[in-house]
């Protein structure tokens, strides 16, 4: 059982758990009493009933329609002021369409398909869409696409597709790109150029001294969706387990049931 989310306390949180901890959201829908299922499903009838079920409702309407619309208008002001045409209308009807689209799929793919969505929506509107707009969005849409439970192939698939697509819609090096960057953000490359340095930075670190302190910090705790090794880990382990038993036999379990960090184990014990 995980502790219950609460608005509006944990606004930061839950969009945490959006992009990091996507297991650990879906785990805790299930746990509700009727499952949510798509973002829809939380506005189920007699959702005002249950304490938990509420404060999750008002956490996720607050990410799937208050900062939308913030994050849209806002731009679309900032743009306005910088001398940019802005189709007030066109944008208030992108914003609307993209809300209630995004109601029918998975809680975690809305809110973040609707974070670059709003943005791209204001660009659009304005007239001033580029490539490298585009770049940006097919990112994010792989980002928020690879918070499924979906498998490599899956992304693999569905990043050539989409540049193929964007291939015959403009030029190949177009479709390259928009592709290329989709499988990007499927895989979180960005995110893993972050992660990847600073696991081999508190492995270094903990040679000798406070593995246990530093081990907080270790990507493996706070992001469930890694896809490549964490250059380091098998070492800190070691000297956290060396440091303290309990706490890295326990840190031995949670890397063995992580998403692609198990290998870890082996060469740790």
């Amino acid at each position: 059982m995980h502790p219950a989310l609460q608005f509006p306390r944990d606004l930061a949180r839950f969009l945490h758990w959006v992009f990091f901890r996507p297991s650990t959201l879906r785990q805790y829908l299930e746990q509700l009493d009727p499952p949510v299922g798509n973002a829809l499903s939380l506005y189920a009838r007699g959702w005002q009933e249950q304490a938990a079920r509420r404060s999750l409702t008002l956490l996720a309407s607050f990410h799937l329609w208050v900062v939308p619309l913030l994050l849209g208008f806002g731009t679309g002001m900032l743009l306005a002021s910088l001398g940019r045409e802005m189709n007030w209308l066109s944008l208030a009807f992108y914003l609307a369409l993209g809300i209630i689209l995004s109601l029918t799929f998975s809680l975690a793919f809305s809110v973040a398909f609707l974070l670059p969505f709003s943005l791209a929506a204001a660009l659009f509107s304005s007239g001033s869409f580029s490539m490298s707009d585009g770049i940006l969005f097919s990112f994010a849409l792989g980002l928020a696409y690879g918070l499924m439970p979906k498998g490599w192939a899956w992304g693999l698939v569905g990043g050539i597709t989409y540049g193929a697509v964007f291939a015959l819609l403009s030029t190949p090096l177009d479709g390259l790109m928009i592709g290329a960057a989709f499988l990007a953000g499927f895989f979180r490359v960005l995110i893993y150029i972050v992660e990847a340095p600073l696991a081999w930075c508190l492995s270094r670190l903990s040679a000798g001294g406070n593995a246990v302190g530093l081990w907080r910090f270790q990507p493996l705790l706070w992001d469930e969706l890694i896809w490549f090794p964490l250059p380091g880990l098998d070492r800190h382990l070691q000297e956290l387990t060396r440091q303290d038993q309990a706490l890295g036999m326990q840190a031995m379990n949670l890397a063995k049931d992580s998403f692609r960090q198990s290998w870890v184990t082996k060469k740790a014990s």
